[in-house]
């Protein structure tokens, strides 16, 4: 529940650049959840926002609920070469490694 902004602040001190996906919702820069790597935002009650980061030729998601945005959840989607073990997963709670989910043009 960390508000986006300080979010993103973290974002960029770890590496991770503002990501532009291709098809991207278009948003009204009056809007506070208005961010270049803005993704997608649904216009129901929970105003859930999905931002996208890069980092190499890795991607993650970064969702957010409410109108003065803060993060529910984050996820690698792209090139998750992260070790699991560094992602915070024990070897008994692994999840299988995820790969390139998305057609992403990373040149």
């Amino acid at each position: 529940m960390m508000p986006y902004a300080e979010a993103r602040d973290t974002l960029r001190r770890l590496g991770y650049t503002p990501f532009f996906m291709p098809g991207a919702d278009i948003c009204d820069a009056k809007d506070p959840r208005c961010y270049p790597e803005l993704e997608t935002c649904a216009k129901s009650r929970t105003w859930a926002c999905t931002y996208t980061w890069r980092r190499g030729r890795a991607i993650i998601e970064v969702e957010t609920r409410y109108d003065d945005p803060v993060v529910a959840r984050s996820e690698c989607v792209v090139n998750c070469t992260v070790p699991l073990a560094r992602r915070g997963h024990t070897a008994s709670s692994r999840p299988p490694e995820r790969t390139a989910d998305k057609a992403v043009d990373m040149d």
